[in-house]
């Protein structure tokens, strides 16, 4: 590919001299190359290598015998120029590489079925729906994706409050795991902020309203566990048995008066990307909810074991399905074997780049763990390149309706849990009579899908075995936006089947084009990411080098690596030998991400160096 560049600009300089080219190493020249001659002659453009057979530059050289002194002098050509940086292959085609922008690994191309279905704003209660068209049109980005962030602020509002049954015995907490997929520049930070904004206002007044009253808990459990303290001392150091049992009669009234200190609920509603332990901690403190909203989809970092290496997701999984978590934090009046969570409510709402769930898609821990199966996906076609840089108005009237409908359902949903009469029990919906005969219709044409060898959903049973518990969760939450009876009509079931429709429509597309089906590309999506790895390691070694010596190495240099430390940071566990991870590098130099750096001489004996590449400079901006 390299020596193809090259002489691409080498039959560019000769035409400007007369020569005829061909673009596959041949040219013809005329008759006043060389003056011996009355016609043209054929002139053969060649390869110059090292002894590793490396191209180091471009020859010239006349098949009629021309001398190439008197064929460069002719073409005002000189030796030099062969060598120069604008011909020199290597040289050449890294400022080339450098300056090109690297073909996407992940298709974006719209897919007929994907991109085409808009997503069903109607189905959305009317304050909510207004408010997604005004966001998406101000920030220039799919209904899509606001209008997944308004069932994520919906989940937000009512997961841990609300259970929705569609039949006896079958219960569905409404908190939802939302996804949007899309590229870097879609401004996905703004829209979170703006679908996001009125429990980001709640959560700031709650906790400021409850931060009194949880100070002055604190306080007194400190006071009595130090008190306890002091007691158990004496006690250790009593020299008569009357002084040993009194200090621990002391010490265990305190502990049960420590035990009576009531501690208010935490009133925090989101969170950002935390660690699995971060967050049992914080849903211990808000008895159960939470809600982590990220633009950047770091989240699955952590899942993935950047914290904690064991990759146990239990708990987390545990925060969707309702199941209880065993919190093995003590203290704070937790006592010796910590606090259980009896019923999660974990909301998620993220938006993340192709390649970061690419990533997380070919994890095996994940695909064992059923995570992927718990998300509800939308990847719609991307507005980059069609934007106006002067955009819609937002309207003020949608974002009021908005942000006082979302604040109004929230406030209401905390003050019936906090009702002694309800206290912790959620508030259960069923369905009337119209509405389960839509569920069940919805139920049977989605497990026909499921069918092996003839549905659709066959191949991602994993997500669609979930599609109508998840549909029965938005049914749930379209309900309790409009209504305060607890029986959820024929309305808000079909609105919930329409958007489950939408969804099914764009996991489809994620499955098909994130998966394993192309395991070369997931290869080549894990190299990225592992040589985001290096250089962040390389990273911090320089600035401790710096700190120690003042010194910086090649600042502004591109960021090399080998093949040996990038299939280490891959960190693919799938490649029985390393050979099976060329391909995907090959991938990766193809598309644009990677250049190899000429090898140096062997010098003596013993094992080859490992091959160097260096790194596109896009892959570290990102």
């Amino acid at each position: 590919m390299n020596a193809i560049l090259a002489r691409t600009h080498v039959h560019s300089r000769l035409a400007e001299r007369g020569c005829e080219t061909n673009g596959d190493g041949h040219a013809v020249c005329p008759e006043h190359v060389r003056p011996d001659h009355d016609t043209s002659f054929p002139l053969l453009i060649t390869d110059t290598t090292d002894d590793n057979g490396n191209v180091t530059g471009v020859d010239l050289r006349c098949t009629f015998g021309c001398p190439r002194e008197q064929i460069l002098e002719n073409l005002d050509l000189t030796e030099e120029a062969l060598e120069d940086a604008h011909w020199h292959p290597d040289r050449l085609n890294r400022q080339a590489f450098l300056e090109d922008t690297p073909t996407p690994l992940v298709s974006t191309v719209p897919t007929e079925s994907g991109l085409k279905l808009p997503f069903p704003t109607d189905a959305l209660p009317k304050d909510i729906g207004d408010m997604a068209r005004t966001v998406a049109a101000s920030v220039q980005v799919s209904e899509a994706m606001t209008g997944q962030l308004a069932l994520g602020a919906l989940s937000a509002s009512l997961g841990g409050y609300v259970r929705a049954s569609p039949t006896a015995g079958y219960e569905e907490p409404v908190n939802l795991w939302t996804l949007a997929v899309a590229l870097p520049g879609e401004r996905k930070s703004g829209t979170i902020n703006h679908m996001m904004a009125p429990l980001a206002e709640l959560e700031r007044e709650l906790m400021e309203e409850i931060k009194p009253e949880r100070d002055n808990a604190k306080i007194e459990r400190r006071v009595l566990e130090k008190r306890i303290a002091r007691a158990e001392k004496v006690a250790v150091e009593a020299e008569t048995p009357t002084d040993r049992a009194d200090a621990l009669k002391e010490a265990k009234e305190l502990a049960e008066e420590l035990s009576k200190v009531h501690m208010p609920a935490s009133r925090r509603i989101l969170a950002d990307d935390v660690t699995q332990e971060a967050l049992v901690s914080l849903m211990s403190e808000t008895r159960g909810t939470l809600t982590i909203t990220s633009a950047e989809g770091g989240i699955f970092a952590t899942l993935a074991g950047k914290y904690d290496q064991s990759g146990d997701n239990t708990k987390f999984l545990c925060g969707h399905s309702g199941d209880p978590i065993k919190s093995d934090r003590v203290g704070r009046g937790l006592g010796e074997y910590g606090e259980t969570i009896e019923d999660p409510a974990l909301t998620v709402a993220v938006m993340v780049q192709p390649g970061v769930l690419a990533e997380t898609i070919a994890n095996p821990k994940h695909q064992a763990s059923g995570l992927l199966g718990r998300f509800l996906y939308c990847w719609p076609e991307s507005k980059l390149g069609y934007r106006n840089p002067e955009g819609a108005k937002l309207d003020a009237d949608a974002v009021k309706r908005y942000r006082a409908r979302i604040r109004k359902i929230a406030i209401e949903a905390r003050k019936r849990a906090e009702d002694p009469k309800v206290r912790n029990s959620p508030r259960i919906l069923t369905l009337s009579k119209e509405g389960k005969k839509v569920y069940l219709e919805y139920a049977a044409k989605t497990e026909a899908r499921l069918r092996p060898g003839t549905g659709d959903l066959a191949d991602t049973h994993g997500w669609g075995g979930k599609l109508v518990g998840a549909m029965v969760r938005i049914a749930g939450l379209l309900h309790c936006a409009e209504h305060s009876g607890d029986v959820i009509g024929k309305d808000a079931v079909k609105n919930a089947v329409e958007i489950a429709e939408f969804l099914s429509v764009h996991a489809l597309r994620v499955f098909g084009e994130l998966s394993d089906s192309d395991p070369d590309l997931k290869r080549a999506e894990l190299m990225i990411a592992g040589i985001k790895r290096l250089a962040a390691q390389a990273e911090e070694k320089a600035e401790r080098l710096q700190e120690q010596t003042g010194k910086v190495n090649n600042p502004g240099a591109p960021f090399e690596f080998t093949i040996r430390e990038l299939f280490d940071a891959a960190r693919c566990r799938d490649w029985v030998k390393s050979d099976d991870g060329l391909p995907a590098l090959k991938r990766l130099e193809e598309y644009g991400w990677i250049y190899p750096v000429p090898a140096p001489k062997k010098a003596g004996r013993g094992r080859r160096p490992s091959p160097r590449f260096i790194a596109h400079p896009s892959i570290l901006a990102n």
